[in-house]
């Protein structure tokens, strides 16, 4: 019988936001390869980013190789910034505000990371439950390699912009020396590079997920920034089990940090940092 092991999903797209310089809304004659390679550099933009609050909506479901559920959990996090790192703090747990000991122990934790200048995600939460992590971002830069043939479907209307649906196919070989493509992927992309969706499907085994894992993830776009808004993920996992995981995104706000500088008060002792 497999062994069941916690599948808890960390998705890399979660805390990505970036800044953008949109075109105007135009068809205009752009490759899908040259789309694609857009995006790439938008990921890779050195450009600093603002910072947003939210709210994500996270659900996940373990199920074992005969299709038991062992594992059904619904969390509400409150994302904001410690310095520079992302703090995730649970306010609610299936559906319900926390309370008693574990809100002692969320208010514990978030006073050891203000205390500590440090944060608190998803995947360090994964370990210190000794989960089993798997990212299930998308990475781009496989459908640039010979591996991969695209092309575009049509174009699409996703949140008001108009987009490239672009198909991004494996293709087969007989060359030993080329990688071998893992994955069917399809990209929504504006003509700035930005990529407002994304569905995937694995075709072949990879070392943490079988084929038939697949994916979605959908994006939006406020005060021209990309921001999640909501991503699915199936996975079949090398152990035989099945997770299944949702995050939900919600109540975006700028993050903005003042601060002031008081007069020492000298009989009180007080210091200011």
């Amino acid at each position: 019988m497999a062994h069941s092991l916690n599948l808890i999903v960390a998705l890399g797209i979660t805390h990505g936001v970036f800044s953008l310089s949109l075109t105007p809304q135009s068809a205009t004659a752009q490759t899908p390869r040259a789309l694609i390679e857009k995006a790439i550099a938008l990921r890779k933009s050195e450009k600093v980013l603002p910072r947003y609050t939210y709210l994500m909506l996270s659900r996940a479901q373990n199920r074992t190789a005969k299709g038991k559920l062992f594992l059904n959990i619904t969390t509400l996090y409150e994302y904001t910034w410690i310095g520079d790192l992302p703090y995730g703090r649970v306010i609610e747990e299936q559906g319900k505000p926390l309370k008693s000991k574990a809100l002692d122990l969320e208010q514990a934790r978030y006073d050891q990371a203000v205390a500590g200048h440090g944060g608190l995600d998803v995947d360090v939460r994964a370990k210190i439950r000794h989960a089993y992590l798997v990212d299930t971002s998308l990475s781009l830069e496989p459908f640039l390699t010979p591996a991969y043939a695209l092309r575009e479907l049509r174009q699409e209307t996703l949140v008001g912009n108009l987009t490239h649906v672009i198909d991004c196919a494996p293709i087969l070989s007989a060359d030993s020396n080329q990688p071998a493509a893992t994955r069917h992927a399809i990209a929504w992309i504006t003509d700035s590079g930005v990529i407002l969706r994304t569905t995937y499907e694995i075709i072949a085994d990879e070392p943490d997920r079988l084929h038939g894992s697949h994916g979605q993830e959908d994006f939006q776009l406020i005060d021209g920034n990309q921001l999640p808004q909501h991503n699915l993920f199936h996975l079949n996992a090398p152990n035989d089990n099945t997770g299944d995981f949702e995050n939900t995104y919600s109540r975006f706000r700028r993050f903005n940090v003042s601060s002031r500088v008081l007069p020492v008060a000298e009989s009180s002792g007080a210091s200011v940092k």
